[in-house]
């Protein structure tokens, strides 16, 4: 769901910017042949193409910001997605025949993806060892220190190699690490391979 809206976000604003791009097109050439600098004031037709390309190239950059946050296996924040939803509904009231609907779209999304769990996938066989292991051991999680039930979809198994120094011999040369699987996601880098994959449901 976050990853449709930000991406949602993102066409919504390079649409916003090239249509006010053409619209104001006359007032982007009387700004650039004024010399740029302090030109926009008290000229409205200058204020409004200004102010709908800021609105435009934020969307963006929020669009950027959600889509970011999901592949890190993070959920963008419920309250972002309420906000929008009041914004764009006022908006739409003022403005009834405007574009600014179609932003609801990626509100609700935002809203609908922060309530749903979310599942790892991982193989049969990595699965029942994760849970054998649980069993035997009541593992806790490596990184949030809470306790890990047996049959939680979320569990993850790490197996950490230690390295030593050429003069020191281990005893045990790794050792065996029980973490969530949402857990272990946020907390390496998006470009470590890791096998498993987290779901929206």
């Amino acid at each position: 769901m976050g990853r449709i809206a930000g991406r949602l976000l993102m066409a919504i604003g390079v649409i916003h910017c090239a249509l006010f791009l053409w619209w104001g097109r006359r007032a982007l050439v009387a700004i650039w042949q004024d010399g740029f600098f302090n030109t926009i004031d008290p000229h409205k037709d200058r204020q409004m193409i200004f102010w709908s390309l800021c609105f435009g190239v934020l969307a963006i950059f929020l669009g950027q910001v959600v889509s970011w946050l999901e592949a890190q296996g993070k959920r963008t924040p419920a309250f972002l997605g309420w906000e929008f939803l009041a914004l764009f509904v006022v908006g739409g009231m003022l403005m009834p025949y405007s574009g600014g609907w179609l932003a609801l779209v990626p509100a609700l999304l935002i809203i609908i993806g922060s309530r749903h769990k979310r599942r790892v996938s991982v193989d049969a066989e990595t699965d029942a060892m994760i849970k054998e292991g649980l069993e035997a051991k009541g593992a806790i999680c490596c990184f949030c220190g809470q306790g890990i039930e047996p049959r939680d979809s979320h569990a993850g198994h790490i197996t950490v190699r230690l390295l030593y120094p050429k003069d020191q011999k281990a005893a045990e040369p790794s050792q065996e690490l029980y973490c969530h699987a949402l857990c272990l996601r946020e907390r390496v880098p998006p470009n470590t391979p890791l096998v498993l994959e987290v779901l929206d449901n």
